[in-house]
């Protein structure tokens, strides 16, 4: 099952771009809830602080949290991200 119909919002990154789903976004972060709720016809965001590779690897430890292994080779990716979108599942408290 492919869940590309659900991707309603293109993030504009520093290398190119990925489709997200808003709802997704949304609910895992400071920085996208923030935009939707204040221009929710948004179809574009910016985020040119990343690459391809950090959203994708965001967007892996989204949606299969569980599964995610933390290591030497995406730590500082993660910590980007982290700073980049301040995303609430990311933050140390």
């Amino acid at each position: 099952m492919t869940y590309e119909r659900y991707k309603d919002l293109k993030v504009i990154l520093k290398d190119g771009s990925v489709m997200v789903s808003r709802v997704i976004m949304h609910a895992h972060n400071n920085f996208f809830s923030q935009i939707l709720e204040a221009t929710p016809e948004i179809t574009e965001v910016e985020c040119r602080e990343l690459t391809v590779r950090e959203m994708k690897m965001y967007l892996q430890y989204v949606y299969k949290v569980r599964e995610f292994v933390f290591d030497e080779e995406n730590i500082f990716d993660m910590i980007n991200v982290d700073q980049a979108i301040q995303s609430d599942d990311l933050t140390v408290s």
